[in-house]
């Protein structure tokens, strides 16, 4: 339909825009003489980003392979959801797929991109509160309690046949996305050498991709036999494993302590 076409050429747009905004508003540092000279005293050549990386997993603290844990379970299961929210909403509004019913079945694309579309709206109404939260309450409570928000609303949402329910059942995953953006990176950044952080915040989005590559390689035999093929089924795995997710964030204890300035404390 012409509508999915102009929502992709519109996502186009902002996101090119938006990095046009950011290029011409954000200055960029230039580092000193004496910080080009270690850079290039250090340099090892082609693989040094590689190697530097290795040896960064290797000395990795033990909280970012709890969070790495975490991450198995959030990420596996918030693809499962992305998959296939439509086709459950289509199935439980409609009893419809694709194939049976193509017409009903785009009635449920449409309702389903509005659903998501409000947790996007509740994720930008929480995600500065979330942050007085997790400042009260710490990163790692804030964190459990908005994948368990999540989860719930998974559970519940194969099981909706009213439409105006689901938009209620989101509202959970809207809460955790906004979590999910920032709160994982409070609870890791104080184990962090600080002259490391970049290496770090680039293997922290490896435990981002790495989860999604496992599910798009293993799910599809999962779906068929063990799940029926039944995409209501995957839904309610997805909140399983973000119950799962959430148990796993209880158990990350943070090891260095912070300043209010956000400097470690000696």
């Amino acid at each position: 339909p012409t509508w999915v076409f102009a929502s992709f050429f519109l996502g186009a747009i902002c996101s090119i825009g938006s990095i046009w905004w950011s290029m011409r508003t954000t200055p960029e540092i230039p580092p000193t003489d004496e910080e080009l000279a270690h850079m290039k005293a250090a340099s090892k050549g082609f693989l040094e980003p590689l190697l530097e990386i290795v040896s960064a997993i290797r000395v990795m603290p033990k909280i970012m392979w709890q969070l790495a844990l975490v991450y198995l379970f959030q990420w596996y299961a918030l693809f499962c959801y992305w998959q296939n929210s439509s086709k459950s909403i289509a199935l439980s509004l409609w009893n419809a797929t694709p194939q049976s019913n193509p017409e009903a079945y785009e009635q449920a694309v449409r309702w389903t991109g509005l659903v998501n579309g409000w947790y996007n709206v509740v994720t930008f109404l929480v995600a500065f509160a979330l942050v007085g939260f997790a400042k009260k309450y710490s990163p790692r409570i804030t964190h459990a309690i908005c994948l368990t928000a999540t989860a719930l609303g998974f559970l519940a949402f194969p099981h909706l046949t009213d439409k105006s329910l689901f938009f209620f059942a989101i509202t959970g995953f809207g809460i955790g996305w906004a979590s999910m953006m920032g709160i994982p990176y409070l609870i890791v950044v104080s184990d962090i050498p600080k002259e490391r952080y970049g290496v770090y915040m680039g293997i922290i989005n490896m435990m981002i991709v790495i989860p999604m590559i496992i599910q798009n390689l293993t799910f599809g035999y999962i779906l068929k036999e063990v799940l029926h093929n039944d995409a209501r089924h995957a839904i309610s795995l997805a909140g399983v494993l973000l119950l799962c997710s959430a148990l796993l964030t209880l158990r990350m204890k943070p090891q260095a302590k912070l300043n209010d300035d956000g400097s470690r404390l000696s």
